[in-house]
């Protein structure tokens, strides 16, 4: 079943929407996680509509022949493009890393919406990487893009959702 990409970007849409009202609705503390998870999903979004990856490329190849003409004489270097991609999965696990640290209590929502953005993530990875995107099928690709979907889904749901604190006895009573 091949879904339409403005479907996929609906759903996208839809869920940056949640995420933006959950933003808007969230404590004063809790604020600045919900709009990195909006943002990343309008992200998201517009990738469905735009497909940012080629007007990325298209741009790079622009600018490489602004500063070396002749770069297409030179043999295809994949492995320049694996270890920019490595590192910008590197750096973006880093930021989310320091984005988890920084919050107050993130809760299990804002760690559902999390896993599904960086599941997505590898996803795109994958895509790109010029060895991986032979192994890895369409199918599966859209399979764990719902699969991140629905628990970012989920997440939103949650919300900022807390274990209760466990009771404390005060004056000898629970």
């Amino acid at each position: 079943m091949n879904v339409p990409d403005w479907i996929e970007a609906l759903l996208w849409a839809a869920t940056a929407a949640v995420a933006t009202s959950r933003a808007l609705r969230s404590p004063e503390r809790a604020r600045r996680g919900w709009w990195l998870v909006a943002a990343l999903l309008g992200l998201f979004a517009f990738d469905k509509l735009a497909d940012v990856y080629s007007l990325l490329h298209t741009a790079g190849r622009f600018f490489a022949t602004l500063v070396d003409p002749e770069y297409q004489l030179r043999g295809p270097h994949s492995h320049y493009r694996l270890l920019l991609l490595a590192g910008a999965l590197v750096i973006g696990g880093l930021g989310m890393w320091l984005w988890m640290r920084s919050e107050d209590r993130p809760g299990w929502g804002k760690k559902l919406c999390l896993l599904g953005i960086l599941l997505v993530a590898t996803i795109v990875a994958v895509r790109v990487a010029p060895t991986l995107q032979e192994i890895v099928s369409h199918a599966a690709t859209k399979v764990l893009e719902a699969i991140a979907w629905l628990l970012v889904c989920v997440g939103l749901a949650i919300g900022n959702a807390r274990r209760p604190p466990a009771p404390t006895i005060e004056d000898g009573f629970l």
